[in-house]
């Protein structure tokens, strides 16, 4: 009954998933797997809340995007008897997508081609943590967070302790030779689209950016500038006190 009213079901479920970022994360699994369980008992309900999922966990718009949550949704509606297989497809590709880089994994390696044409592997950047800028020169919020990379004192220029791969993942070499980078930043592109011909990462929407430590093992995947700022901060605010 209430479904269609989403100033009541749509607000639940966002307050819902806030609560479950601060549960631990069996917790929140367990819950998340009851409440799908709970809305099979009627057809929309369950086609509701496996959208209101998507739209709050996945979509690289919403403010509660939390891959690690969506991933106990995605092996429940894989599984789902109330599912057929033509149904299944698009929760077991964006499974498939979720479950490679996680926090705590070694991330994917490729070669990448610098601007003067030297082809170098992400795992032999020498620096205490590399954040992955995957981008595009045509888009619009690509170029906001170069900026505020470059801005930012924790960011910008920290070749050493901090490495920035700027790369470029599409076929348009040209208008890439074309866009500006600030100097701190590795500026390169992916000869032969092999990252998205192998889909050796999930980039849903540009920009997408991952902070990695020095073994090159994920600690934020797919993150907003500001929270990789923040998490560096804090770190080298620990390692001072």
């Amino acid at each position: 009954t209430l479904i269609s009213r989403p100033e009541i079901t749509e607000q639940a479920f966002a307050d819902f998933i806030d609560l479950l970022t601060a549960a631990p994360i069996s917790a929140a699994d367990s819950a998340l797997v009851r409440m799908m369980e709970a809305s099979t008992a009627n057809s929309a309900m369950f086609a509701h809340f496996t959208e209101l999922s998507e739209k709050y966990l996945y979509d690289p718009n919403s403010p509660l995007r939390n891959e690690e949550l969506y991933i106990p949704v995605l092996q429940y509606l894989t599984d789902s008897p109330h599912l057929d297989s033509l149904s299944k497809l698009r929760p077991r590709y964006q499974l498939e997508l979720a479950l490679k880089n996680r926090p705590g994994d070694i991330a994917a390696d490729f070669y990448y081609t610098s601007e003067s044409g030297k082809r170098s592997r992400m795992r032999q950047i020498e620096a205490d943590y590399t954040i992955l800028f995957f981008n595009n020169p045509d888009c619009g919020d690509c170029n906001r967070v170069k900026e505020y990379m470059d801005m930012s004192p924790v960011i910008g220029g920290r070749l050493r302790e901090l490495a920035v791969l700027a790369l470029y993942t599409e076929g348009d070499i040209p208008h890439w030779r074309n866009t500006e980078y600030p100097p701190g930043m590795i500026n390169a592109y992916d000869a032969g689209q092999k990252i998205t011909e192998r889909q050796l990462y999930d980039l849903k929407a540009m920009p997408t950016l991952y902070l990695l430590d020095k073994d090159k093992r994920v600690i934020l995947k797919d993150a907003p500038v500001e929270q990789i700022e923040q998490w560096l901060t804090e770190k080298r605010k620990s390692q001072t006190e």
